[in-house]
């Protein structure tokens, strides 16, 4: 979320180059329209698993979407309304680097080829990488980034695709939605 956030604000900072209208509908739910109560059984419909809910955010794990097997896809929400969706793929270096950095590089690929080989560049303080196109009021990031597990001293990686309704983001909040 961190890298979300981060990203907003550099897109506030430098004008993203504009892109055709970036995909806002997702297993039958909406972004900006769709309740919880619908963007679950789109969830359930689509998956044929029921969504867990841990801290306000309909969750399944390892499922297939969009041609890609994901170890979680989240759908987060703002002012009761389907917000954002996070897909994310793990891995460690001992096991599947390359696979995190194929998978990194197909998706840059599929967005470049969709939205245009301008989009805004992320570089950060904290090592991550990736791309955000931005249409005007949906945005969709990529991200690579790293981290040392403290327990292990392994480093793992994390592909993360993040779809979101930046002018539903940004409207204050009104109830107590995670």
């Amino acid at each position: 979320m961190k890298g979300f956030f981060s990203t907003l604000l550099l897109s506030l900072l430098v004008s993203a180059t504009a892109v055709s209208q970036i995909q806002n509908k997702f297993f039958g739910a909406t972004l900006g329209e769709s309740d919880i109560n619908t963007t679950y059984s789109c969830m359930y419909d689509y998956f044929e698993e029921k969504p867990f809910y841990p801290l306000g955010i309909l969750s399944v794990q390892n499922k297939v979407y969009a041609g890609y097997k994901w170890d979680a896809i989240n759908a987060h929400f703002h002012n009761g309304k389907f917000a954002q969706l996070n897909l994310r793929y793990h891995g460690n270096m001992n096991a599947g680097s390359q696979n995190i950095i194929h998978i990194y590089n197909r998706l840059k690929n599929d967005l470049t080829t969709k939205y245009g080989e301008s989009p805004t560049i992320i570089p950060d303080e904290y090592g991550n990488v990736g791309l955000y196109y931005y249409d005007g009021r949906y945005a969709v990031e990529l991200i690579m980034n790293w981290h040392i597990n403290e327990k292990n001293e392994k480093e793992y990686y994390e592909v993360g695709l993040w779809y979101s309704d930046v002018k539903l983001i940004n409207e204050p909040k009104i109830n107590n939605d995670l």
